[in-house]
């Protein structure tokens, strides 16, 4: 099974309340904070930036 295959269709409601949980996610300290600590882990400034621009992007094809 391809990454891309829909295993099932979102309606409006669905969507709504997803791209209200990414908004929630980015809105997030952890993501504009220059003082969260940071050696956790994978948690690098990289791995945030990339996640943060992930759920923007996620954002923008959900609501196109």
């Amino acid at each position: 099974m391809s990454w891309s295959t829909k295993i099932f269709e979102l309606n409006d409601e669905d969507i709504e309340l997803i791209v209200g949980l990414l908004h929630e996610e980015c809105d997030q300290d952890i993501y504009h904070d220059d003082k969260v600590n940071l050696k956790h882990g994978k948690l690098t400034k990289k791995f945030l930036k990339e996640t943060y621009d992930h759920c923007q992007d996620l954002i923008m094809e959900l609501t196109k």
